[in-house]
């Protein structure tokens, strides 16, 4: 894929995406492109504003680097949560290490509120529960809600991603900064 693409863009927003999307997601089609979104992202959770469909589809899929989609790979394969793979002498340069060093999650230490679901299939709940949870300091772990049926794009786009992600997460950062603020003006 690398020596496809290159350094470039992967799944670039163009014209040539935005006239695809124009095609696919026309209200005579509109099963098809509701099709191709659900299968990459998760099943249909009943959030997804169809009425904005046109919207959505000109704005995604977003572009990422070709290396990106590489590493992701990287990982996926190997089953490994480690920095992107150069080759030996890349990793010798880089890692000092004929493969790239596993990133130690136990080194996290901010605080961590996790939102994940059993619909998304690109951050699944089985790789949050059985890897990154346990793998995290339990101290930098302050909250993990498993949301029921929000699929990947829902996190972005949902109905009820306001009322169960961004109103929660808003609150913990005025908590947060009023913990900060509390110990800035005791502490001095």
């Amino acid at each position: 894929m690398y020596n496809l693409f290159g350094d470039g863009e992967f799944f670039p927003n163009s014209v040539f995406a935005s006239a695809m999307a124009d095609i696919l997601c026309d209200k005579t089609v509109n099963k098809l492109c509701e099709d191709f979104i659900f299968s990459v992202v998760g099943p249909n959770s009943n959030q997804f504003n169809m009425s904005r469909l046109g919207i959505y589809m000109a704005h995604d899929p977003a572009g990422t680097s070709s290396r990106n989609m590489l590493h992701f790979a990287q990982m996926i394969n190997t089953k490994r949560f480690a920095p992107f793979d150069q080759g030996v002498d890349g990793n010798l340069r880089w890692y000092g290490t004929t493969y790239p060093p596993e990133y130690d999650m136990r080194a996290v230490h901010s605080d961590i509120y996790l939102f994940y679901s059993d619909y998304d299939w690109l951050a699944t709940a089985e790789d949050v529960e059985e890897y990154l949870i346990p793998n995290l300091p339990t101290t930098s772990l302050k909250l993990a809600r498993r949301l029921q049926g929000f699929n990947h794009n829902d996190f972005v786009w949902g109905l009820r991603a306001r009322s169960e992600i961004y109103d929660p997460i808003a609150n913990f950062i005025k908590v947060d900064s009023w913990k900060l603020y509390v110990h800035r003006n005791m502490t001095s």
